[in-house]
């Protein structure tokens, strides 16, 4: 599908919604759109917001750190791919959201480092309007082997990300 298509379901939930802020492309998009058309991640954006993209969801932040990136989901942007949209995003007005996936492959020493890496960028910008943790639910996966997050892996994940 070509990227103009999508500037005009933008632009029409803009119109209808003029109180909200739409929240469509993730940052996953915005990096195959940059691929497709060769723009950068702030035409793109642009584009979008001007359109009346309001905010991006954090998917596809899965895990930062490349050890453990690489192996649950190689196929996605990198980390400082997925900063550098949600940072230009923020800079152009738009919020976000932040996630993380969690109770997979990684340890504690791998959450730091994706909490960290959100601080930072968080008191850079500003732009995050909400950290949302994901527990992995092995199920169906080619880590179906793998034990799902305890209730008190969740209430730690929570507490720390505070």
């Amino acid at each position: 599908m070509k990227f103009d298509w999508y500037l005009k379901p933008g632009a029409a939930a803009a119109r209808a919604l003029s109180a909200a802020a739409p929240q469509g492309l993730d940052g996953g998009r915005t990096a195959l759109f940059t691929h497709l058309t060769g723009r950068s991640v702030r035409e793109v954006l642009t584009e979008l917001r001007d359109a009346g993209l309001g905010s991006l969801p954090g998917r596809r932040g899965e895990i930062f750190h490349p050890e453990i990136r690489d192996q649950i989901c190689e196929h996605k942007s990198d980390a400082t791919r997925w900063l550098e949209i949600h940072r230009t995003a923020h800079e152009l007005g738009l919020r976000s959201n932040a996630t993380m996936l969690y109770g997979h492959l990684e340890n504690a020493y791998h959450r730091i480092d994706h909490l960290v890496r959100l601080r930072e960028l968080q008191d850079e910008t500003g732009g995050f309007q909400t950290f949302i943790p994901l527990a992995f639910h092995p199920e169906n996966t080619k880590l179906s082997h793998i034990k799902k997050a305890s209730a008190l892996m969740d209430l730690r994940t929570m507490a720390i990300s505070r």
